[in-house]
């Protein structure tokens, strides 16, 4: 991480940040966050990662203040200049103030904003994934980018301790969710299948955008509600997210996906390397 971040507005070295030791998204969870990456100092589909943030920021009943859009961004790009960062990633996170339960002197209420900044992680070239023995189960916080992610941490631990990169979620009615931090799409007789937001998954902001280039290629897509069963019958297998991009999966627990020249993966990556360049590199 790097030793600058944002807080509330102001830049200040991240050892000098004082947050409430009862501020309720320390102690309850209660926020909401996105991860977004950072190519030739540009951050990445800011855009879209907002909108799917003030969405559930409302959905948790954060109370934002109105026109905060522009501040943000504009924080976001004066810390990633003074972080000097070309290639990356920013985390923006919303922290609800005041505990229901806590006070310690005046309330104060509102929302924290912290937005930091790190190098990206050793990229995987691809991923042996096994099916999470937990599964999602419906609340109103199904699909929303919460602070609280040990659910996922616990799922991630137990796939790795049974000799996998990661697990594939599904929820309670067995349908296929989501990898534990990443959307996951499937190819089956040349169509890409994905799981559609009724069945818990986060509404990915890159998943959106290999939809749309997928349809630019004009691949047949869909999303909807399936079983473990459909996946394993797959010919192709991928993973996406904002600091992966998009990564092979070579194998779900038995099953293996073979590389193969020309694939649906392969058309889909080049695609989106071409996009990113194109939005985030000056002519």
């Amino acid at each position: 991480m790097y030793p600058l971040i944002i807080y509330n507005h102001t830049l200040t070295p991240a050892q000098e940040v004082n947050i409430s030791p009862i501020n309720a998204g320390l102690i309850h969870g209660y926020g909401v966050f996105t991860t977004l990456r950072i190519y030739n100092g540009v951050p990445f589909q800011f855009k879209e990662h907002w909108t799917r943030l003030e969405m559930h920021a409302h959905t948790v009943k954060l109370d934002l203040d109105e026109d905060i859009e522009t501040p943000v961004h504009a924080d976001l790009i004066s810390l990633i200049d003074a972080n000097k960062i070309i290639e990356g990633k920013a985390r923006i996170t919303l922290l609800e103030r005041q505990s229901p339960f806590w006070q310690l002197g005046e309330k104060k209420s509102g929302v924290d904003i912290l937005i930091f900044t790190a190098d990206l992680p050793p990229k995987s070239i691809e991923l042996n994934l096994t099916i999470s023995p937990y599964r999602v189960l419906s609340s109103p916080l199904s699909g929303v980018k919460t602070n609280d992610y040990i659910p996922q941490f616990l799922m991630l631990d137990e796939a790795r301790q049974r000799g996998f990169d990661d697990a594939v979620v599904l929820n309670e009615r067995g349908e296929v969710c989501e990898v534990t931090t990443a959307n996951i799409f499937w190819v089956r007789h040349l169509v890409l299948y994905t799981a559609t937001p009724s069945t818990g998954c986060l509404t990915g902001t890159t998943s959106g955008l290999v939809r749309k280039l997928a349809k630019e290629l004009k691949i047949e897509s869909t999303c909807g509600a399936f079983h473990a069963e459909h996946l394993l019958s797959a010919e192709e297998c991928f993973v996406t997210s904002s600091t992966r991009e998009l990564v092979r999966v070579k194998s779900l627990n038995h099953k293996q996906f073979d590389a193969m020249p020309n694939s649906i993966f392969e058309r889909l990556t080049l695609a989106f390397k071409k996009y990113v360049h194109k939005v985030t590199y000056p002519r």
